[in-house]
């Protein structure tokens, strides 16, 4: 089974727990985080883990700070890795996966508030 984890942002979290638990069961993983916030830079990080371990890690530039960078997260990378299960932790990243044809698209919305204005 092969697992993309893409979300926002570089600190623990969710997404990144789910990796630590993915790759120690020996899934093949690939996450793609793109920066959240103006301090995080304009590099979009993007790894792969097979058997374990960190098999190839590379970043992407982007020309603009989020949040105007957020219109280009979908389009990075611009191919993105087939895989079996795509997790989404926002809509947008969601989307992608659909694009890419995974073999399931799940979104999580760890800050889903029904009625937050």
């Amino acid at each position: 089974m092969s697992v993309a984890i893409v979300s926002n942002g570089f600190a623990d979290g969710p997404a990144q727990a789910l990796r630590d638990y993915l790759v120690g069961r020996g899934t093949k993983v690939v996450t793609i985080f793109h920066p959240l916030t103006p301090e995080q830079g304009t590099h979009h990080r993007i790894a792969t883990y097979a058997g374990g371990a960190l098999v190839r890690e590379r970043s992407v530039r982007v020309p603009m700070k989020p949040p105007l960078s957020f219109a280009l997260d979908p389009f990075v990378p611009l191919r993105p890795p087939p895989v079996d299960v795509w997790f989404g932790f926002n809509p947008l990243a969601c989307a992608r996966g659909l694009v890419a044809r995974a073999g399931r698209v799940i979104l999580w919305s760890v800050d889903f508030v029904p009625d937050r204005f």
